[in-house]
């Protein structure tokens, strides 16, 4: 099995990273890093996220009785996207998340591309992205991982336009709608709004270049840069908050000019969608 050297651009975590190596290797085929510090775009207070593929009949619990000789973790964390609880793991440099998968478990994820399950793709595409497209691989046993990030990559692309024409049809029924009601009622309900619309159309336009959204739109300020058609100069005046803009007639312009764009690439590309 290759054991690749850390090559990360922050070198806060490479102390646990090699410590992690040696502590694992012998209980999962596959540790890699993924997320912010994987390609590059972390701050400071980024958590180091990393993920392991375990080895047959290695159960989670018991590989994270294993990893808690490394890592000192907290199950009864507050949820930030819950009223629940969640699982913390630490070291002394900050937060890192841990994700566990097993070999059923990715097999699952590449057939929600296979099965182009709008359900499960629109659920699982967060996910996806961060553990797997966006990730810095360090040992993989047989290029396993490796050789699933290339079949996430290489999916089946009629989900994609199934996706696309999904939201560009909610958003048209939108634009159809504010034709008998022009303006938001006050800045709550115009900020409510678009969080909605801007959330649907930057899926719109990561489905129209065969990429996945992340939670929260958390690279799409960096990916407005190279997803087209070009929104950048729209959809950074849209996020714009102005109290006095709550009338509307403006965004809402620009978001109709949107929908064309977003609707003229989609028919002009629409044979790219097939495999």
């Amino acid at each position: 099995m290759e054991v690749k050297q850390p090559t990360l651009k922050s070198s806060k975590y490479m102390g646990l990273l090699q410590d992690l190596i040696t502590h694992t290797s012998t209980w999962a085929n596959s540790f890699w890093v993924c997320g912010s510090r994987a390609i590059g775009t972390n701050k400071i207070q980024s958590d180091l996220d990393i993920c392991f593929l375990l080895k047959p009949g290695i159960a989670k619990e018991q590989f994270k009785a294993h990893l808690s000789e490394v890592l000192d973790c907290n199950d009864n964390y507050p949820e930030y996207f819950t009223t629940g609880k969640t699982e913390v793991w630490w070291c002394e440099d900050g937060e890192v998340s841990v994700k566990l998968f097993t070999m059923e478990e990715i097999k699952n994820l590449i057939a929600i591309y296979e099965n182009a399950d709008i359900e499960l793709f629109l659920k699982n595409q967060a996910l996806i992205q961060h553990k797997f497209i966006s990730s810095h691989i360090l040992y993989d046993a047989d290029n396993l991982v490796a050789n699933y990030c290339c079949l996430f990559l290489d999916a089946n692309r009629l989900i994609f336009r199934v996706v696309a024409q999904e939201f560009l049809n909610r958003l048209n029924n939108k634009l159809t709608w504010w034709n008998h009601r022009k303006n938001w009622k006050n800045e709550f309900e115009h900020l409510m709004d678009l969080a909605v619309i801007v959330d649907e159309i930057a899926q719109i336009h990561y489905a129209l270049n065969y990429k996945l959204k992340m939670e929260g739109l958390k690279e799409y300020h960096n990916d407005l840069n190279t997803l087209l058609p070009c929104l950048k100069p729209e959809m950074e005046a849209i996020v714009n908050l102005n109290k006095k803009d709550y009338a509307g007639g403006e965004k809402k312009k620009l978001i109709g000019s949107i929908y064309f764009k977003l609707s003229d690439f989609y028919d002009q590309h629409e044979l790219g969608f097939s495999r």
